[in-house]
């Protein structure tokens, strides 16, 4: 075997150790921001089931407005802590909500949210856009 031969082998060796070690700390770095968002989801639910509960269940409309960026991505949103679906492009979520204090958020990659009072027997509607580079906005309307 020729020295390029080798430099060659011992190239895709290195190589292929670098990338297990960058694939192990792209997965430490995920599992992390997982759990940090599993704890933030669980102090909105408890924030949200310690204020107070309305007479009747406020309805919530989210609409997702159609865009080309991010457009085969759907986006998971999680109503006080709650996984409550999921909003495609151009789509439209309703949910309702027992309780006075809430927060919304939404995963596309990046996570939005906002906070908003529920109203007896009444409607909040939101509004997601996405824009590139992982921006986007929560609206109330």
């Amino acid at each position: 075997m020729d020295i390029e031969a080798i430099g060659a082998v011992a190239t895709v060796i290195l190589g292929s150790g670098a990338m297990f070690v960058l694939a192990q700390r792209d997965r430490r770095k995920r599992e992390a921001k997982e759990q940090g968002i599993g704890q933030d989801l669980a102090a909105t639910k408890q924030r949200a089931e310690s204020s107070a509960k309305l007479a009747e269940p406020c309805n919530v409309s989210v609409t997702r407005l159609s865009s080309f960026v991010a457009a085969v991505v759907p986006s998971a949103v999680f109503l006080n802590g709650n996984r409550v679906g999921v909003l495609k492009n151009g789509g439209t979520l309703n949910l309702s909500t027992e309780y006075a204090d809430n927060e919304l958020m939404i995963r596309n990659p990046v996570d939005r949210t906002i906070q908003f009072e529920g109203v007896p027997g009444g409607l909040v509607k939101l509004e997601f856009s996405t824009k590139a580079r992982g921006g986007g906005s929560l609206t109330l309307r």
